[in-house]
This record gives C-alpha cells, sequence and structure tokens, in this order.
C-alpha cells in the first residue's frame, strides 16, 4: 500500500514480500486498529494512491470474536431447552472437516469438533477462528492481538500454530498493542504512533527504537508490604466448594475439586487455557447451572437457600474476558461504570447527577 490517508491514519507506505513474517505493534491509542480496519474496509473514508490486499486474505481479530460470541448469545435456547445450551458445534465453522482432518489436528482441535463455540476457551475459540479461516480458502492471515488473556503454555501454543503455517507458505501478519507480545520469530517490524506508521524494516532494527520510544512510558507497580501484617487465622470464610464438579454437556470439565477462601486471603486460580477456571468462577458467581448441584457456601451460607443470583453479585466486584464479552449493548465508557450502581450489563435505568459525578471521579 501507499500514500494511504484518512483523518486519523496516515502511512506513506507498507508493503509485506513473499517470506517476510511482518508484526504491526502500537499502543492502543496509536492507530493500530485503524490499521486493521484498512484490510476490514478499505474502502470506508480513504484516499490511497496504491492498495493492493491479497484476494485470500484472512482476518481474525477480538471483533471477530465478540460478533462470534454475540451471535451465539442470541441463539442461546437454553431457557427454552431446561439446560444449558452449548452453542454451535466448532466443526460448524469449518469447511470440509474430513479434508482438512490433518490441519484439524495439526490445530489440536479434533475433540472439540463435537463442542459448542460457549464451551471453548479463549485459546480454542481463537485457533478455531483461524482454521475458519484457513479452510475457507485464506493464504494469508491478518491476525490481531491473538495473545491478548491467554496463559503461557497457550502463548507458546499459538506461536507452534503460526510457525506451522509460515512453514506451509502461509503469509502472516500480527497486529499487537503489547510491547511483550512481539514474537522472536517475525522477520519485520512496523511500529505505529499517533495514527502513523513511524518507522518499518528487520526485527532488529527496529525492536530497538521501539524500546527506547516506549521505555519513557512504562509504569510500575511497587507492592508495599511493610505495614502488610494482616492475622491470616481464624478469618470469615467467604468461599467453600465440596468436592465440586461441573459440566458441559457430556464433557466433564473437573470433579472431586475442594476449594475455599478466606477472608484477608488473595487466592491465584492457575491453569492451562480450558482447564477450567472460567468455569469455577461462572459456578461461584451463579452463572453456570452446575452451582445448584455442587454443595457450595457462600459467605457462610449453602448456595440455593433461597437467594437470588443478583444477591450474591451485590457482594462481588467481577472484572472478567467473559464481563468484557457481555458488554455488546454499545455505551461509552460514562455509562458502564455508571451501570455499576444498577449491577447491569449495560444502562437501561435513569441515574442522577450525584451517580454520574461518582463514576467521574
Amino acid at each position: 500500500m501507499a500514500g494511504v490517508v484518512n483523518d486519523r491514519l496516515t502511512i506513506d507506505a507498507f508493503t509485506a514480500t513473499t517470506g517476510e513474517v511482518w508484526c504491526v505493534y502500537g499502543s492502543n491509542s496509536s492507530g493500530i486498529d485503524l490499521f486493521v480496519d484498512l484490510f476490514r474496509t478499505p474502502e470506508k473514508s480513504l484516499i490511497c494512491k496504491q492498495l493492493e490486499i491479497p484476494d485470500d486474505l484472512g482476518l481474525v481479530s477480538f471483533k471477530d470474536q465478540q460478533e462470534v460470541f454475540e451471535q451465539e448469545v442470541r441463539n442461546d435456547d437454553s431457557d427454552f431447552l431446561d439446560r444449558l445450551d452449548p452453542g454451535t458445534p466448532a466443526r460448524d465453522f469449518l469447511k470440509n472437516c474430513q479434508d482438512n482432518r490433518t490441519l484439524i489436528d495439526q490445530f489440536q482441535l479434533g475433540h472439540v469438533l463435537d463442542s459448542g463455540y460457549r464451551q471453548l476457551s479463549s485459546g480454542e475459540s481463537r485457533k478455531l477462528l483461524i482454521l475458519k479461516a484457513v479452510t475457507n480458502g485464506a493464504r494469508h492471515l491478518l491476525i490481531q492481538n491473538p495473545y491478548d488473556g491467554l496463559d503461557p503454555a497457550s502463548c507458546g501454543e499459538f506461536d507452534r500454530i503460526i510457525k506451522l503455517l509460515i512453514d506451509q507458505d502461509f503469509g502472516v501478519i500480527l497486529v499487537l498493542s503489547s510491547r511483550v507480545d512481539i514474537p522472536e520469530w517475525c522477520t519485520h517490524l512496523a511500529w505505529t504512533d499517533n495514527g502513523t506508521v513511524v518507522e518499518q524494516g528487520p526485527r532488529s532494527e527496529i525492536l530497538e527504537s521501539i524500546d527506547e520510544g516506549v521505555n519513557g512510558d512504562d509504569w510500575k507497580i511497587i507492592l508495599d508490604t511493610a505495614n502488610n501484617s494482616v492475622e491470616q487465622s481464624g478469618e470469615y470464610e467467604l468461599i467453600r466448594l465440596v468436592k465440586g464438579r461441573a459440566r458441559y454437556g457430556e464433557r466433564t470439565i473437573f470433579s472431586d475439586f475442594d476449594f475455599s477462601v478466606k477472608q484477608n486471603q488473595h487466592t491465584l486460580i492457575t491453569g492451562s487455557n480450558g482447564a477450567g477456571k472460567s468455569t469455577l468462577l461462572g459456578l461461584i458467581t451463579g452463572d453456570h447451572s452446575d452451582c445448584y448441584t455442587n454443595e457450595l457456601y457462600l459467605f457462610g451460607n449453602r448456595r440455593g437457600s433461597g437467594e437470588s443470583i443478583w444477591q450474591i453479585k451485590k457482594e462481588m466486584g467481577i472484572v472478567s474476558p467473559a464481563l468484557h464479552r457481555e458488554h455488546y449493548v454499545p455505551r461509552n465508557c460514562l455509562q458502564i461504570v455508571i451501570s455499576g450502581f444498577f449491577d447491569s450489563i449495560g444502562l437501561y435505568s435513569r441515574y442522577t447527577s450525584r451517580q454520574q459525578e461518582l463514576a467521574q471521579s
């Protein structure tokens, strides 16, 4: 492409050729999303002297994942089925599963082909959308922020998949918003800032410039442990799960799992992508139907003793990728913050000037 200009994005020239593996890096406010939109909808608000995009380009981004998720939510028939609707089977996203069985096995997705989309982990759903593009005929891929929300093992699995595709002569461009995500295996880098491609070229040459540019903006969390002498004995029990189990249809996520959290404790739940971390949180928050079939105590009370989900959630501050996905009703940042006063996803009630003041403070 050459001479790409609109009111928020300027690119003098950018060319990716055969044999090059490009990574385009820029912070969330750098214009990086506009770069992706250029490939998605090149005809919108664009003046371009020359633009050549492969006909067999496949684009995979968080926006695509969000759109699939929202469609799955709209099609959720759990209320009618009186059980969890797993959603569209993974195999339905792919073309010619039988002919592409080798590639499916290379992506290590064979075991989830009959699982519903909402049953997949973040890493599995991301791999599925890449595989969807490939089975639809894409030989060139532009993938935006593939590492977001993935644990180190899943990031390594994604690297394996991309190297596999590169070895099969696929063209790959990664678009990243985090410096630490820039992989060692990319050959070329482009750095965007303030709506402009600042520098581009071989990875080794551009990486040093990027580090010099972003180090001044780095921030650090400093833990002050000097006055952190919380007594750990005899705390109030917030959560207790006894021999916990959870399933999606016939698929067991975990079983015979004991778990507890006490007041003043700080608990890390870790595990590989798909191990059941989000499912466990779903049990606790009441978003998974197995919360009623388990021996689960919240704030000292047995779950299922007459309380509503909203009574439980009122006592919790929950921030998660799932909550992010479910904010598919268009709202601005202020309205999303204000919606917290109403325990709602989206803002449907009239709010007071005092609530707005608190949200802005």
